[in-house]
Parts: C-alpha cells; structure tokens; sequence
C-alpha cells in the first residue's frame, strides 16, 4: 500500500499530464502540476499548445488582444509612425515621426525611417504618411523643412513658381522672364495674365508687333487693323506671321499686291476687288 506522500506525488504528476493536454495555443503554464492556464497578455502571443512562454509581438507594431494564438494578431504601426518596442500592447505607443519629417511605410521600427521633407515640399504637423508640395507662388530650397517660402517675399516683385518648386524660376502673372532670369513688368501690347510667361511665349495684342521671338522689345502698329496677333493665336509669333492677310513688312505697314490701304476704322490693306 502507497504511502499519502506517494499518492500525492501521483495526483500532481497526473494532474501535470492534463494541464499539459488542456495547454491550447494562446495560453502557457510555467508551475509543475499547476490547476489551469494562463493567457498570453496583450503584447505577445503563443503559438504552440503546451508552451511555457508566450513570445513577444516585433517592434514596428502591437498586439493589443489577449490570449493571442498566433503572429498574424500583429498590427502594424500607420504610415507617419514608428516603434522599437518589442511587445507593444497598444496603438499608441507607435511614436509620430517629427513636423518636418515623413514616413511612407507601415511598420516602421525605428526613428531613422523618418525621412526628411524633400525640396519642394514642407510638413507643419507631425505624423504625415508624405509631406505636401508647396503651393505655386511659394518654393522651398531645403530638405526637412516645415513652411514654404513666399517667392514674391523672398525674392521680389515679379517672382512665381509652380507647384512643389524648390525655386522661383517664374514670372508671376502682369510679368515676363526675360534672358537675365529676372522677371520684368509686361508693358502694353503684351499679353500677360497667366504665371509662367518668358519672352519666347509671350503673346501680344492686337495692333502690336515684334521683329523676333527672343526680343522683349514690342511696337504698336502704325495701321492696328493690319497686327491680328491674338487672331492667329500668335503667342510667341513674331514677325511677318503677325500681319493680317493683305499685309507685310515691318510693324505691317505695306500692303501686299492687289491691295491698298483703307483708312477705314484705323486702317488696314483691303483687297483691290472688293
């Protein structure tokens, strides 16, 4: 006959043998002959049935069930965001990359994924997925940077840019970019209402005229009916495509054969047979 200590030594070892069997995945035991299990906290996971450890969620994201059975309960920390914490158990212990800076990925686990803003570009809040452009008429020259800069208040009057620019290499509108790279009042026969103009482009009025495409220099025709720029839709013609039909040589002042010159509502080269 077994002695008590004998037949309590049975019972725990039993008892160890059904704990053992009753260890699901999502709980763990580390006593001898302990009664029941215990669930993995919130920030690890078991995976395996009679683990005596529950393992820790990776770094770049969080666990925040308990009881967890396996790896797949890991959620990633959002764009913007990283952490290196190993068994997180919450969302918001997933730290925001600083104003200035971005991150384009999920699960980021260190602060170094934060990269700076690019040029162009600029963050005034903290924990963005990618940094917006600059707006037209604002640049920004370095990387990292949390405001735009104003051309016309950085650089002058006359100074635009077009969207996400890190310079202001543009005529504003009411402006042209001339050769020098400097922005110059458009004068009148010129047509600047939109931002971007340079002397090439530039489309003149009725009644105006310029010899070549380069100059900046524009004169007002001695007939106006005979300068049809915007009729053609002459932006950055120049010379004889300028003149009306009827009409040649400089400013369009002389009236092709078949042709005279009409005095009629400021003048202008009228066919012979009409």
């Amino acid at each position: 006959q077994r002695s008590a200590h004998e037949r309590t030594a049975s019972a725990r070892c039993l008892l160890t043998r059904r704990v053992r069997r009753s260890l699901g995945s999502g709980k763990y035991q580390t006593e001898t002959g302990a009664a029941a299990c215990d669930s993995c906290a919130a920030g690890s996971f078991s995976a395996a049935k009679g683990s005596t450890v529950c393992e820790l969620c990776a770094a770049g994201g969080y666990c925040d069930e308990p009881g967890a059975d396996s790896p797949s309960v890991w959620k990633p920390c959002e764009t913007g965001r990283w952490s290196n914490v190993v068994g997180l158990n919450r969302s918001s212990g997933c730290h925001n990359c600083s104003v200035g800076l971005y991150q384009p990925s999920k699960g980021a686990s260190s602060s170094d994924s934060c990269e700076p803003c690019r040029r162009g570009t600029a963050s005034t809040v903290d924990g963005v997925p990618s940094c917006p452009d600059c707006e037209a008429g604002k640049f920004m020259e370095d990387a990292g940077a949390t405001a735009c800069l104003v051309c016309s208040t950085q650089k002058g009057n006359g100074y635009w840019s077009s969207e996400g620019a890190s310079e202001c290499d543009q005529a504003a509108a009411g402006y042209f970019m001339a050769s020098d790279d400097v922005p110059h009042a458009c004068s009148a026969g010129i047509s600047c209402d939109e931002p971007g103009t340079v002397t090439e482009s530039m489309a003149l009025l009725d009644g105006w005229f310029k010899f070549q495409a380069a100059s900046a220099q524009v004169y007002e025709c001695p007939y106006a009916r005979n300068c049809k720029a915007s009729a053609l839709n002459a932006s950055g013609a120049a010379g004889q495509v300028l003149c009306a039909t009827g009409a040649k040589g400089p400013l369009c002042s002389v009236c092709r054969a078949d042709h005279y010159l009409s005095k009629a509502k400021g003048g202008f080269c009228k066919a012979c047979s009409k």
